[in-house]
């Protein structure tokens, strides 16, 4: 599958699992007081919340692999090969991004003193 096609079933799996956080969130609240009020099991107000909790980790984990490959494929469009891309993405989503192929330079091009002083 091309990064296009990937950037779009990511987006469309993050979407589907917000919502469906944001649905559970909801549920949980509406079991939360039916069970405080009423004579509900407080066992839906839990069962809501696990689902709601794993809803929004998978939710953001399709986001940030959306970011990636979105990331990936513009250094690779930038003369990048797809390995350097890759190591690229990992050293900024592990914040070091200080490495010249983080930055969108190649490590091989001429590296220049970027914080001189002024004379």
């Amino acid at each position: 599958m091309n990064s296009k096609g990937q950037l779009i079933v990511f987006e469309l799996l993050s979407g589907l699992f917000g919502w469906v956080w944001i649905g559970s969130g909801i549920a949980a609240l509406a079991f939360a007081a039916l069970a405080l009020f009423g004579d509900w099991s407080w066992w839906n107000v839990l069962f809501a919340v696990i689902v709601s909790g794993v809803a929004k980790w998978l939710a953001r984990g399709f986001l940030d692999n959306q970011k990636r490959v979105a990331f990936e494929a513009d250094m690779v469009s930038k003369g990048m090969s797809p390995q350097e891309a890759g190591q690229a993405w990992l050293e900024a989503y592990a914040g070091q991004g200080t490495s010249p192929a983080a930055s969108g330079r190649r490590s091989d091009a001429p590296k220049f003193e970027e914080n001189r002083e002024l004379q």
